[in-house]
């Protein structure tokens, strides 16, 4: 687990940061509480209708099981954004190990956000093209339909091209074609037949 503040690698079972001393945030997923009032607060009857203290209409369960999912969906995307971004503070200040680790962390703790973690592992971290190209197809292989995907296809085509491998890298540019149809991706897939990079 990492510091929400400082981006320190902290036990899991931590309340403060032994770095910082900032209290974490920690989300409970499987904390169950009453239904109260959208509006006052108060303590909901089962089966009412509105409330009894300020008279307000009552949500029914799936609609407040809803928002309550929504808003906690929220705060994680929130959460595994913010050690994101430490995680790419910590590549700046040219402290790979802990960028790795922190990556690794994102990884497992937020699976929605695996694919820019390879992607961002691959451009940083990775010491040879071999575990570049692991990473990138991980990345491309989680979610084919995030916004980065071509500039990770691209990435991969031209360490293929560097490798001798002409075969995949005329694949990766055909998809990158094929996804976002310009000039200069049909040039890139020519370069890429010519062996020109």
């Amino acid at each position: 687990m990492f510091c929400n503040k400082c981006g320190s690698k902290i036990p899991d079972e931590s309340v403060f940061c032994p770095n910082c001393g900032v209290k974490l945030e920690i989300i409970e997923k499987d904390t169950v509480s009453d239904p109260v009032c959208s509006s006052c607060g108060e303590k909901l009857i089962p089966g009412n209708k509105f409330c009894i203290k300020c008279g307000n209409p009552v949500m029914s369960n799936s609609k407040q099981e809803f928002k309550s999912e929504f808003k906690q969906g929220v705060q994680l995307m929130d959460e595994a954004e913010r050690l994101y971004q430490l995680a790419l503070n910590l590549y700046r200040e040219s402290k790979l190990e802990e960028f790795c680790l922190a990556i690794s962390d994102i990884i497992q703790r937020y699976p929605n956000h695996a694919a820019s973690a390879y992607a961002d592992k691959a451009q940083f971290f990775c010491k040879n093209d071999k575990e570049r190209i692991i990473h990138y197809t991980a990345a491309i292989t989680i979610d084919p339909n995030n916004k980065r995907v071509i500039s990770w296809y691209k990435s991969r085509g031209q360490i293929y091209l560097r490798n001798d491998k002409n075969k995949e890298a005329v694949n990766d540019f055909k998809k990158i074609l094929q996804l976002k149809p310009s000039e200069e991706a049909r040039q890139d897939l020519i370069n890429a037949k010519l062996k020109r990079w």
